[in-house]
Parts: C-alpha cells; sequence; structure tokens
C-alpha cells in the first residue's frame, strides 16, 4: 500500500464504522493500479493509488467519490439515496 492510499484508510476509519475485510486488489476494472479495499455489509470503499476512495454501493457499478485525497476532504453528499441510511448509520449514527 503506498503512502497516499494508508494515509487515506487513517481518515476514512476515523468516520467509518470497524469494516468486515480489508484487502488489496492489484486491478479493478473502473479503477486501475494497486488500490486497496475495505468491505462492509452494504458497500465496499475502494482507495487508489493516489489516496482518492470512492464508495461503491452492493448491485452498483459506478464508483462514487467520498474522499478527495488532495483536498483532504470527506464527503458523502454524491453518495445515491439507496445506501445512505446504513452509510449514516455507520457515520455518525444519526438514523
Amino acid at each position: 500500500m503506498k503512502e497516499e492510499q494508508t494515509i487515506t484508510v487513517i481518515e476514512l476509519l476515523k468516520h467509518l464504522a470497524e469494516p468486515i475485510f480489508m484487502y488489496t486488489v492489484e486491478f479493478f476494472s473502473l479503477l486501475p493500479g494497486s488500490n486497496f479495499c475495505i468491505q462492509y455489509e452494504h458497500f465496499d470503499v475502494i482507495v487508489e493509488e493516489s489516496g482518492n476512495a470512492y464508495l461503491l454501493p452492493m448491485g452498483c457499478i459506478k464508483p462514487v467519490l467520498i474522499y478527495d485525497a488532495y483536498k483532504s476532504i470527506f464527503d458523502i453528499s454524491g453518495v445515491p439515496i439507496h445506501p445512505i441510511e446504513s452509510i449514516l448509520k455507520k457515520v455518525a449514527g444519526c438514523v
């Protein structure tokens, strides 16, 4: 795992609950390169080599940017409505 990915994973774990599983995948068709994956019950978070993190809801094929490594901003406003309840439970415990 690259330094940028490590920084992002640490930042994400401050916001998200404990994952089910974490692993590295060398090839993910939507995000080329060495990607670090964080698996949850209803979604996965994929951290690309540059440190950007994308949420991939179960049954969805398009990842949504949730962490911008260049701006150090965690943002779930672009997440599709379907998994938002599960994400909010993990992120803020507000549902």
